[in-house]
């Protein structure tokens, strides 16, 4: 193989250094020599599917923006949490060496995102968890509506007796 260093506004540096697992992306992205990609562990690839969905670095992206979700929530209007963002952004590039990617039309190459592909990728990842949260909470609270309605039904057709000591206090956990 040789090496070559091409950098250019789509694609990064290319490092004579793989492991294993950048060799097995090197060889199912570039079929040809002309602009190659080498994945670092925190490199995230944009899109479906299970191949961005398992990637490394997709997962230590998914952990990252869990643990600013909540202080992203907390930010009240837009121009705050576009500050967020962008400091998100900062971190996840400057700090962290995160390099975001995409897939080209033919599904052949990786291309890297701009600086505003960047940033609406970690606010929609934002937007998209609290989403998801709010949704387990709701789904959360539905179960337990039904639980307590199912639980005073039994107790209205006498279904618990006495002797089982069923008080209203274990019943709405009040």
């Amino acid at each position: 193989m040789t090496t070559t260093y091409n950098k250019d506004e789509f694609s990064s540096v290319i490092s004579p250094w793989m492991n294993g697992e950048q060799q097995q992306y090197y060889q199912q992205f570039n079929d040809d020599d002309t602009e190659s990609v080498i994945l670092g562990p925190y490199d995230v690839i944009c899109g479906r599917g299970k191949l961005s969905f398992n990637n490394i670095g997709n997962r230590r992206f998914r952990i990252i923006i869990g643990m600013n979700v909540d202080e992203y929530n907390s930010i009240n209007g837009r121009h705050g949490k576009g500050l967020f963002i962008r400091s998100l952004v900062d971190t996840f590039v400057n700090e962290i060496g995160v390099n975001f990617y995409k897939m080209n039309k033919n599904n052949t190459k990786l291309i890297e995102l701009t600086r505003t592909q960047r940033r609406e990728k970690i606010g929609h990842a934002l937007r998209d968890m609290v989403s998801f949260q709010y949704s387990q909470q709701k789904q959360q609270q539905n179960e337990n509506d039904k639980t307590i309605r199912s639980i005073e039904q039994d107790i209205e057709l006498g279904f618990y007796s006495e002797t089982m000591n069923v008080n209203s206090t274990a019943v709405y956990g009040i």
